[in-house]
């Protein structure tokens, strides 16, 4: 879709007593395979990530569905 920018981004959860939390805040990153890669490196140390693309067209002011691009682990409610 023209003028349609995708943001990326990585979040971190984390096992706090028996409850995920997410950990930290968005982490981005500049592309698609950026954030599969940081989510995939993160997952051996955290109980959860996600890889999601956020598309929007700020100029309209749209803002279109989040997409998971990768889960690892456990997420909680988040999904």
């Amino acid at each position: 879709m023209p003028g349609t920018l995708n943001s990326f981004e990585v979040i971190v959860f984390d096992d706090r007593t028996g409850e995920l939390v997410q950990s930290n805040g968005l982490m981005r990153v500049g592309t698609a395979r950026d954030a599969c890669a940081l989510a995939e490196r993160l997952a051996a140390s955290h109980a959860g990530t996600l890889a999601l693309s956020r598309p929007s067209n700020a100029a309209v002011g749209e803002v279109h569905p989040v997409r998971v691009l990768q889960q690892h682990g456990r997420i909680g409610d988040f999904a």
